[in-house]
């Protein structure tokens, strides 16, 4: 048995070969996928190496980085800096703030500013002229008393008790059909035009009225089982053969997968086996032996074991539509 080859240079793929009821079970479409995986294992481990030695040499770079001494002596000099500038600050501040009192000299908050006293000068050329616009400006005992029993623009007490009473959280609608306010619908259970929901090769009819089902096999995907090992005969699996020629191998796709550990091994089934026989999958006391016979243009192979283990498990991924595995 050869080992898949791994590139010096791998590169990164993220696209993958779908398989397909009508892909070859071949071993080389199964070797080209396990390639691929095996060449992106490698093309991040490479990465990994790298980033950690970029990482080691970041860490012995002693121009990025500055020492003990150098952020004491760095430390102490702005240190000086900021008890110069502060001291600065505070005598300019308060040679500031003296000279500001004194052009002050205890006047009325609102003319203690030049602007403030600038404004009131030209907006009060005159006492009479600033009198008369301030009366102006005020609204009359009529006007106030046509303002107050104005209907229109006011709400009564009884108007907002009924509003409030209106609120989103204060009341409930009837959905169709329903007896009662907040109630479930009775009749409302159908859409007007029902809908085709398709799911690979099945389509189904949904009108809401009932659930509807959809299966592996009819959809024409794979599916996968799980068997615990048993000693004797515990799963078996059945499919149409393959009639080409002397050929009578299964017609439709297989994969059997022994994960016992450090005994796992793998069969994947072939249109070309001459005849019937038996294969060991995996190793040791917990391999699995599997047995195939034909009948009737039918093949079925048969997996037993010598030993029940609690812990093994074999999975089987078949065909759906095709390929029956069942347990014994």
């Amino acid at each position: 048995m050869s080992n898949i080859p791994v590139n010096d240079n791998p590169e990164f793929s993220q696209n993958m070969e779908a398989l397909t009821p009508q892909t070859p079970a071949h071993a080389d479409v199964f070797n080209a996928i396990f390639s691929q995986f095996l060449n992106n294992d490698y093309y991040l481990s490479l990465l990994v190496e790298k980033l950690a030695e970029n990482l080691a040499n970041h860490f012995e770079d002693y121009v990025a980085h500055i020492t003990a001494d150098e952020r004491i002596s760095w430390n102490n000099t702005l240190d000086n800096a900021k008890e110069y500038s502060d001291g600065a600050y505070q005598q300019a501040t308060g040679y500031t703030d003296l000279k500001i009192s004194q052009l002050i000299n205890g006047a009325p908050e609102t003319l203690d500013t030049l602007k403030e006293v600038a404004d009131a000068i030209k907006e009060n050329e005159t006492v009479v002229d600033a009198l008369d616009a301030a009366i102006g400006t005020k609204s009359s005992q009529a006007e106030f008393d046509t303002h107050a029993v104005n209907s229109t623009i006011h709400i009564t007490a009884a108007e907002r008790t009924n509003w409030n009473s209106k609120a989103n959280g204060s009341h409930t609608h009837s959905y169709a059909g329903s007896s009662s306010a907040g109630g479930a619908a009775n009749s409302a259970v159908k859409l007007q035009t029902p809908r085709t929901i398709t799911i690979g090769k099945q389509s189904n009819s949904f009108d809401g009225s009932k659930n509807i089902t959809f299966d592996e096999k009819s959809m024409g995907l794979l599916a996968v089982k799980t068997f615990q090992v048993k000693a004797g005969k515990f799963a078996a699996i059945k499919c149409q053969t393959a009639t080409e020629g002397r050929y009578y191998g299964p017609k439709y796709f297989f994969m059997i997968i022994n994960s016992a550990s450090g005994m796992s091994g793998h069969y994947i089934s072939s249109q070309y086996n001459s005849s019937s026989g038996d294969v060991t999958i995996g190793q040791s006391s917990l391999a699995i032996k599997l047995s195939t016979s034909i009948a009737n243009g039918y093949i079925t192979a048969t997996l037993s074991s010598t030993v029940t283990s609690s812990s093994s498990l074999v999975t089987v991924i078949y065909d759906a539509a095709n390929v029956e595995a069942t347990q014994l």
